[in-house]
């Protein structure tokens, strides 16, 4: 279980952070959000292997040998053409920097929620290091720090918690540039009943939110969490995993999450299932 120490803030303030300037969001501080995992997937053609791609996703850590993300981040790898390698990299703070204090590990398997192949609605997936990450890492400077979210609780109404986004998500909506730094941006969370005059076809295993500026939602990334928090200091709660609505940056904001509540029993029974990598 991960709820002995979960989800806690290690936030330190760095005298060097620049101004917010993203679409409504802003850097995170070293350290602010612990369970965030950045998600690298490289595709190379079997035949041609010096012919790769890359894609970005975000994940939550769950615990240090689990990774929770979107189905749709990891199911390329399906691609029989396509060898793939899901590179996990926990305490990301600034992407491209080398001297960055993430630690990065190669994925050992991942596994899709299996309805997802027949409904995308199950956007749904569990990435699992055997090897173990360094978890929890709460460093003294913020850099590096990692720590696992705390699961969602039951019978909590997270709409009276203040809820946020992490991620290296699109900077800039013209350029679809991605953020050199985490970014987090404030979310409230619609009623379904609400949503759905946006997505129609929105079910209780999603959750819908929008930024607070419209915007805002564009911050985050594919896969990655959508956390809750009961008062400042409280403990993290993962809550969500992006799902779709994210890339389109709509003006409206609304962004669909896969509400992680639906899969405990998956990620608790997974080891039984079928692994795709």
């Amino acid at each position: 279980s991960n709820s002995e120490a979960c989800g806690t803030s290690n936030a330190k303030v760095d005298v060097n952070l620049a101004e917010p300037r993203i679409i409504k969001g802003v850097d995170a501080r070293p350290g602010e959000v612990p369970g965030y995992a950045m998600l690298t997937m490289t595709y190379c053609v079997r035949w041609l292997p010096f012919l790769c791609s890359t894609s970005l996703c975000g994940g939550s850590i769950w615990d240090k040998n689990t990774i929770i993300t979107a189905a749709h981040c990891v199911v390329d790898s399906y691609k029989t053409s396509l060898k793939s390698k899901i590179t996990v990299c926990i305490g990301a703070y600034e992407r491209t920097n080398p001297n960055d204090k993430k630690k990065c590990y190669i994925a050992s398997n991942s596994y899709v929620y299996p309805m997802y192949f027949f409904n995308q609605s199950y956007d749904f997936a569990v990435v699992k290091v055997d090897q173990g990450m360094d978890v929890p890492d709460l460093t003294s400077d913020g850099y590096g720090s990692t720590d696992t979210f705390c699961p969602p609780e039951e019978n909590v109404n997270y709409r009276d918690y203040i809820c946020r986004i992490a991620g290296f998500g699109i900077w800039k909506r013209e350029t679809q540039m991605t953020a050199p730094i985490l970014q987090v941006a404030p979310m409230t969370i619609l009623p379904n009943e609400e949503c759905r005059k946006v997505f129609p076809t929105v079910t209780e295993c999603q959750i819908c939110v929008q930024g607070e500026a419209g915007e805002t939602a564009c911050n985050g990334d594919s896969g990655g969490p959508l956390y809750c928090f009961k008062s400042k200091g409280a403990p993290y709660h993962v809550i969500g995993a992006t799902s779709f609505g994210i890339k389109t940056c709509p003006e409206n904001g609304v962004v669909v999450y896969t509400k992680v509540a639906c899969y405990l029993d998956f990620i608790r029974d997974v080891s039984f299932q079928q692994p795709i990598l």
